[in-house]
């Protein structure tokens, strides 16, 4: 390679180290140079030279690091840079073994697609990502070039003879940029790594792992701490060196450094880095031995809580204690603001003169502590004492470190060892108190046996606020606000936007009447200066929330602020849950569970685990709802839509997201299947949750997963197939195809099974060129799959005859027919699904020349073949499209009598598979008219018209 050519290029690569990505940069360096230690790996790595980081061995590997807050793409500065670095070196190094790895903590940007399907695969890359990939990085780097070739031009504008040589080079350049096998060997050497983590959390992480590492007994039971600070110390010396040779660290060195004793090392390390790497250090260290510091911070602050209660108390004590009304303070709440609650309010005070133990009951956001608040603020003056308790850190820890309470209870000061009877004192002093007294407990949110020790109070009332529902309780479930008291709640801020009571709706129902939401979208809105109310219900049906254009900061009542995603995401915050039970409520979230049914559950995972199932489930769904995170109603089940889409935001940020439902998928997948093939209304029972499943992860969030989804939507799409629908299918198809293409390898018989079934919804639309060309892509892929998938290509090459039979184009329908034949020959395959099919082509052909007892004698024997085909593998849909088609061939025969029987017999089986909306029925109805008309019975034709208009209407 000429140097002129790679100096225009090249960059100073061999920087010193500045602070950006410094400790990020360094400790990658410690790491790889304390790897290279432990597993004898003899590798020289360089700082600074050529790249961040360059390692000498079996292989030249440059790494480029990127510690940054914001997500990459190759839009991305940096991503452009990088590249046209990592090919300057390319060109520089190709007689070497090369490697380059691009490392970041950060993630891909969301709308990244050519970049995301890069790391899904890493080299060596499929064909069709290959090309992407290479086309892209040959417009990255085209444009690099040319930005430099402007600026080195402009610096030579008075040199004509200079600046014709490096025109000459420039496009010399360009055309190794544009050279296919050049590029596509480029591209195959390059690895990307992104951690997916913030800033701070990846810098911890590599200490973590370092000092980790050092642990190793090869290091002799060294302090770790001593040997970072020295091998830091070397790397930065040695990044300062001019001679680039020396900027390298090895095992040989490493060796020289670990030969020193400790006291040598200490004057060995740089003290101004070391000062500044343990700034950071000492913030982890805390940090890793967090359990121990809150224990013994817990002790240190129940000594001086008891000392300072101990104060308080003794200024207080009296000979007699009065206990004031107020025991603890209570909440403010502006009346002004709240809409629509009086029918609840009246109804817990009539049920406090009834009952003691009330729980008012409901979800998130729903307006719990509104109506505690409320209910306290009314009828404050009809209790002697009262109680409120915020019991979101638990209720036990909650009452026991509520030095209102202890104070005007006069509670005695425990050592901290006893702390923990304090809850029995409390108690004990609420028995002695006399009087009608009220105890509100909010925020109740998990199981703790005290409850039940608190409802012994004779005399307190208690209402807890709380989504559980509590056993021996009384339930007062927390009803939704009425639409216009829902839109006096929007009103409410200020919002000056003309907006509809249409809209409103629209965002109420989507809410399910969340006050909660309903309060932050109406914020949202006011505080933005260009959000409209139209603009959020768009972001809430694409469950697009996390767009940075709404991240608009809201401040609560106690001065927090956050916004509304957060927000939301707080409210149904599930990480204290049981995994067990949070891997359920991810599933019943990505299915929308809304009014499913039991036993569409225990059927979805199969015959073979169904008893398992339905132990697992039942417990499950049982304990859920206890929780109060479902609704059970019989067998029917459901979710709260916003706790739902809260669940799938929060899967989202989960490493492998959405891949722990890998096999609820597939077997979903299916249970599809087996509907198509055998029972068309087994399908339908379970294409709702496919839809949804395919509607809830979003194409950024499906890497981990691609394939299973590519599998599910083609099965879902399939059904429609089958179905007179209104949607524009074609496009699905067309969309679906496309991501198949640019994700599956060329040759995968997926791809095939894609392909001819798209071309039956292009045949439908009657676009039958473009459905040509997908069966015949269809055959080619499936003809490499070997034996196995032979039924599905003869049943592809069916579907072909029958479009030339269509076209009217027989030469080719009997060279394809004639491929069928050759291939039943070669393989003796004359007992499988798609015999009857072939009949039914062969009848269509016979019908289409005229010769229609040649047609009815195939369309019978089409029938046998189906009656005699497994149970399991008879879809009766092609029964009744037989009949239908031997029911034409009676009529054009002038056989009226056989004709009607065969269309009695097609709507018999329609009738059967309990499935509105088949393609079938309305050809089996036309037929049905022209027969009843030839019969003379004209009013029955009438009535039979105006039951089809009725079901296309």
């Amino acid at each position: 390679m000429k140097k002129e050519l790679l100096d225009l290029i090249n960059i100073n690569r061999n920087a010193i180290a500045t602070n950006r990505g410094f400790y990020y940069q360094y400790l990658n360096v410690v790491l790889k140079w304390i790897n290279n230690y432990v597993n004898a790996r003899n590798v020289d790595v360089y700082t600074e030279v050529d790249d961040d980081i360059k390692e000498v061995g079996d292989e030249l590997i440059f790494t480029q690091l990127k510690c940054y807050s914001s997500a990459f793409s190759f839009n991305s500065v940096e991503i452009q840079k990088t590249l046209l670095n990592f090919f300057a070196l390319y060109l520089q190094y190709q007689d070497f073994e090369l490697t380059f790895y691009f490392t970041t903590n950060s993630s891909i940007s969301k709308n990244e697609e050519i970049l995301s399907n890069w790391i899904v695969e890493q080299p060596p890359l499929n064909k069709e990502i290959l090309s992407l990939c290479t086309s892209k990085v040959s417009e990255v780097l085209a444009d690099e070039i040319r930005k430099i070739k402007i600026k080195r031009l402009s610096k030579e504008d008075k040199k004509p003879k200079m600046k014709q040589a490096l025109m000459k080079d420039f496009e010399q350049l360009n055309g190794l940029v544009y050279d296919k096998l050049l590029i596509t060997d480029f591209v195959n050497k390059i690895r990307w790594e992104f951690g997916e983590v913030q800033t701070e959390r990846a810098v911890e992480k590599l200490v973590l792992e370092i000092l980790d590492q050092l642990r190793n007994p090869i290091f002799g039971g060294r302090p770790v701490t001593l040997l970072l600070d020295a091998m830091l110390s070397e790397i930065y010396r040695r990044s300062q060196l001019t001679d680039t040779e020396q900027r390298k660290v090895n095992n040989k060195l490493l060796k020289s450094i670990l030969a020193l004793k400790d006291e040598e090392l200490y004057s060995y390390i740089d003290t101004r880095l070391s000062n500044l790497f343990n700034v950071r250090l000492e913030n982890l260290e805390n940090r890793i031995n967090t359990i121990d510091d809150v224990l013994k911070e817990t002790v240190n602050a129940q000594k001086e809580y008891s000392e300072a209660l101990e104060t308080l108390i003794r200024d207080k004590v009296s000979s007699k204690h009065e206990i004031p009304k107020r025991i603890t303070k209570i909440p403010y709440i502006d009346t002004s603001s709240v809409f629509g609650r009086e029918d609840i309010l009246t109804s817990l005070h009539k049920l406090l003169s009834e009952v003691r133990h009330i729980s008012i009951n409901g979800n998130g956001g729903m307006g719990k502590s509104t109506i505690l608040k409320l209910y306290i603020h009314s009828y404050k003056d009809d209790y002697d004492h009262i109680i409120w308790i915020n019991a979101q850190t638990g209720l036990v820890n909650s009452i026991t470190i509520n030095q209102e309470i202890a104070t005007n209870l006069n509670i005695p000061i425990l050592d901290a060892d006893k702390f923990s009877e304090r809850f029995d004192l409390i108690l004990n002093k609420l028995h002695q108190i006399s009087g009608n007294n009220l105890l509100i407990i909010d925020g109740y949110s998990k199981t703790e046996l005290q409850l039940s020790e608190l409802r012994t109070l004779n005399q307190w009332r208690i209402i807890v606020g709380t989504r559980l529902r509590l056993p021996g309780w009384k339930l007062l479930p927390i009803r939704a606000l009425s639409f216009e008291s829902a839109k006096a709640l929007y009103h409410s801020f200020g919002n000056q936007q003309t907006v509809d009571d249409t809209q409103l709706i629209n965002l109420f129902n989507y809410v399910e009447y969340n006050t909660l939401i309903i309060a932050l979208v109406a914020k949202t809105i006011y505080y933005s200066f260009d959000l409209t109310l139209d603009i959020l219900i768009k972001h809430f049906e694409e469950q697009s929330l996390d767009d940075d254009h709404l991240k608009i900061e809201l401040v609560d009542e106690e001065g927090d602020s956050s916004h509304l995603l957060n927000i939301l995401n707080k409210t149904f915050d599930l990480s204290k849950v049981d995994p067990m039970e949070n891997f359920f409520m991810s599933f019943f979230a990505l299915i929308s569970i809304e009014d499913t049914n039991f036993e569409d559950l225990i059927d979805w995972f199969g015959i073979e685990a169904e008893k398992e199932n339905r132990v697992l489930l039942t417990n499950a769904i049982n304990s859920l709802h206890a929780k109060g995170f479902i609704e059970r109603s019989g067998q029917q089940i459901s979710m709260h839509k916003m706790l739902q889409d809260s669940i799938l935001y929060q899967e989202r940020k989960r490493v492998g997201a959405f891949s722990g439902h890998f096999i609820n998928i597939e077997s979903l997948t299916n249970r599809i299947k087996e509907g198509a093939e055998h029972s068309i209304s087994k399908a339908l029972r379970f294409l709702k949750f496919g839809e949804a499943i395919l509607t809830n992860i979003k194409e950024p969030y499906r890497k981990n997963i691609y394939r299973s989804l590519l599998l599910l939507e083609n099965e879902v799409l399939n059904i429609y197939n089958w179905l007179k629908t209104d949607s524009d299918l074609v496009s699905k198809w067309r969309n679906l195809m496309g991501r198949a293409e640019k994700y599956l390898s060329s040759e995968d018989g997926l791809l095939g099974v894609i392909s001819n079934n798209f071309g039956l919804a292009l045949v439908a639309k009657d676009e039958l060129l473009e459905a040509t060309k997908r069966f015949e892509d269809a055959i080619t892929i499936l003809q490499s799959q070997g034996t196995g998938i032979l039924p599905k290509l003869i049943t592809s090459l069916c579907n072909l005859c029958l479009l030339f039979i269509q076209q009217r184009r027989m030469k080719r329908f009997n060279e394809c027919f004639q491929t069928i034949m050759s291939l039943r020959k070669k393989h003796n395959l004359y007992d499988d699904v798609s015999m009857p099919i072939q009949s039914q082509v062969l009848g269509e052909a016979y019908q289409k020349i005229g010769n229609y007892p040649e047609a009815i004698k195939l369309y019978n024997m089409a029938i046998s073949l189906h009656v005699e085909l497994p149970i399991e593998s008879r879809n009766d849909v092609k029964l009744a499209y037989y009949y239908i088609k031997l029911c034409e061939s009676y009529l054009s025969n002038k056989e009226l009598i056989k004709a009607e029987k065969a269309i009695i017999i097609t709507i018999d089986i329609l009738s059967r598979q309990k499935a509105s909306g088949l393609t079938h029925v309305e050809a089996a109805i036309n037929l049905m008219i022209i027969i009843v008309e030839l019969k003379g019975d004209y009013e029955d034709a009438e009535k039979l018209r105006e039951a089809l208009r009725n079901m296309n209407a």
